[in-house]
C-alpha cells in the first residue's frame, strides 16, 4: 500500500487504518490553525517474515514525496531482495533503494523531500535515511538507558529539485539494529508529529497511533503529520557486554 497527501489529505480528519501488522497514521493539520495541504507520503510492504517501511515529507509542493514514495513502493526487486537471508537482505535493500532515488529522473518535481526507509527481518532492523523524519526503536531495556530512536534527524538533506543523494560524495545515513528480546516497536513519524507527541509507547498499536494523530488535532497542528508502526517480537538470547 502507499499513500500521499496530495490525493488525500486528511485535513480536519485525524486518522489511523490497520494495513496487516503495520498501522498508518495520517493528519493533515487543522484548517481554523492554517492549514491548507498536505505534502507528506508513505509506503507500506511487507511479507510473510518482513516488513518495509517508508515515510516522506515534501518541500516547496507535495509531488515529491508522493512520486519517491510511489517509485519505492513498486519497485519490482524488493520482495525478491527481501526473500534473502537477513544478513544479505538488509545489507542489499539499503543500497537498492539509494540507488532507486539516485538513479531517477527527477528535473520534472516541483520541489524535494525528507526520505526515510526502515526494513525489518527476524530480529534486525535496517534504515536508510534522508533528511529530517524520526524512526523510533521502542523497547523498555533500551528505555531505561535513554536510548528510544533509531536515526538522528539531518535538516538539510532532501531528495528531488535540491538533492542530498546527487553531491559529488552523497550525503545520506544508513545503519543496522539487532533487536532485544521481547516486544518492540518500531515508528517512523514526519516532523509535523514531534511537537506535539513523543512517541506511540503506550497501549495497543491502533489506540496508540490514533492517540498520536489526535494530539496533533488538538494540539491545532498546521504541519502534515505522518506515523507508520508496528510491533516486532524478537525471541533471541540477548547480548551483553563482557563482565
Amino acid at each position: 500500500m502507499w499513500w500521499a497527501g496530495a490525493d488525500q489529505a486528511y485535513l480536519d480528519e485525524p486518522s489511523a487504518v490497520a494495513v496487516g501488522r503495520l498501522v498508518l497514521g495520517r493528519y493533515g493539520g487543522r484548517t481554523e490553525a492554517g492549514a491548507v495541504k498536505n505534502e507528506d507520503a508513505a509506503a507500506l510492504r511487507q511479507g510473510e517474515d518482513w516488513e518495509l517501511a517508508v515515510v516522506a515529507d515534501g518541500h516547496g509542493g507535495a509531488d515529491s514525496a508522493a512520486y519517491l514514495v510511489e517509485l519505492l513502493h513498486d519497485d519490482p526487486e524488493v520482495d525478491a531482495v527481501m526473500a534473502r537471508p537477513a544478513a544479505d537482505a538488509l545489507r542489499v535493500v539499503r543500497t537498492h533503494l539509494m540507488k532507486r532515488m539516485r538513479v531517477a529522473e527527477l528535473d520534472h518535481l516541483a520541489g524535494e523531500a525528507a526520505v526515510l526507509a526502515v526494513a525489518r527481518k527476524d530480529r534486525f532492523v535496517a534504515w536508510l535515511n534522508i533528511g529530517d523524519n524520526l524512526a523510533f526503536v521502542l523497547h523498555p531495556e533500551l528505555a531505561r538507558l535513554g536510548q528510544r530512536t533509531l536515526n538522528q534527524r539531518s535538516f538539510f538533506e532532501w531528495v528531488g529539485r535540491v538533492d542530498s543523494l546527487r553531491l559529488d560524495v552523497p550525503s545520506y545515513a544508513s545503519g543496522v539494529h539487532a533487536l532485544r528480546p521481547g516486544r518492540t516497536r518500531i515508528a517512523l513519524v514526519t516532523d509535523g508529529v514531534l511537537d506535539f507527541f513523543g512517541d506511540p509507547d503506550d497501549g495497543p498499536l491502533d489506540a496508540a497511533v490514533a492517540q498520536m494523530m489526535r494530539a496533533v488535532h488538538d494540539g491545532r497542528g498546521v504541519d502534515s503529520a505522518t506515523v507508520v508502526a508496528w510491533d516486532v517480537v524478537a525471541g533471541e538470547t540477548p547480548m551483553h557486554p563482557s563482565a
